[in-house]
């Protein structure tokens, strides 16, 4: 079974075909694209879509007013569309006040911990926020943290203030622990500051997780930032840039099996 996922974020829109034996193809646009006038979206769409062989699309989304024009999109190449929400997933228990609260690609993150990794994991999703979902087999998804991500640490000092220029990527890459301009200054205390907060966030959680499991819960790292953590994360973390888009697989695949169970 191939299925279409589309994980659409506040920057960047990842669209994956996904097969049993894991992601196929990938594209990235930029969110805003989707609601153009151009046809960006649909050249993406018809050339993933005609060479896969798709049975549906899953999709998550953080973007609320993106919704109607991505089901414009989708329609014109299948009717099979299953959006991934705390009412339509299936399989993972949600352990939440209010589960309506709890963005769309942090469920299919937890989805895709679950089913891959098994429990209890956490997946550090590295984007314009970093966020840390928790899932564990006695509550399943429990809720995590959400903290501002690298980007946002750079442009916030860029933005509100008079001299502090725009950083970009290849500023945060000096290993120096002094910076010698302000572009190096501030790329060393948004990436070191962001690698110190990731963990601390993360150590309470994994204390609270193996004191009531007795176990270690497995660390998943995923988003566009993953980049800039891989040369200092911990050997036993699992890096996996797909770990969203096999979420919305495995629920979607959740979703056909209820669907026809309900028909027997």
């Amino acid at each position: 079974m191939n299925v279409l996922c589309i994980d659409v974020g506040n920057t960047f829109t990842h669209i994956a075909v996904v097969k049993p034996d894991g992601v196929d193809e990938i594209s990235k646009i930029q969110t805003r694209e989707i609601s153009m006038s151009g046809n960006r979206m649909a050249e993406v769409l018809d050339q993933l879509v005609s060479s896969s062989g798709i049975v549906g699309v899953s999709f998550c989304s953080v973007v609320p007013g993106i919704y109607p024009h991505l089901i414009k999109h989708l329609r014109i190449f299948t009717t099979r569309l299953f959006n991934l929400t705390a009412k339509t997933c299936i399989g993972m228990n949600i352990d939440y006040p209010d589960p309506n609260e709890i963005g769309q690609d942090r469920l299919a993150n937890g989805v895709g911990a679950q089913a891959k990794y098994g429990t209890p994991s956490v997946v550090i999703d590295m984007g314009t926020a970093v966020t840390f979902d928790v899932v564990s087999g006695d509550r399943g998804y429990e809720g995590g943290v959400i903290a501002p991500g690298l980007n946002l640490m750079s442009n916030y000092l860029h933005e509100k203030t008079a001299l502090l220029p725009q950083v970009h990527s290849k500023d945060w890459k000096t290993t120096s622990a002094v910076g010698k301009s302000t572009k190096e200054a501030i790329g060393i205390g948004c990436r070191r500051g962001f690698q110190g907060m990731v963990r601390s966030l993360l150590e309470p959680i994994k204390t609270e997780l193996k004191e009531r499991t007795k176990q270690d819960p497995k660390i998943v790292v995923t988003g566009g930032d993953t980049e800039f953590w891989e040369s200092v994360g911990e050997s036993s973390w699992i890096m996996d840039p797909h770990i969203t888009h096999l979420g919305l697989y495995e629920a979607f695949k959740r979703w056909i099996e209820s669907e026809q169970a309900k028909k027997t």
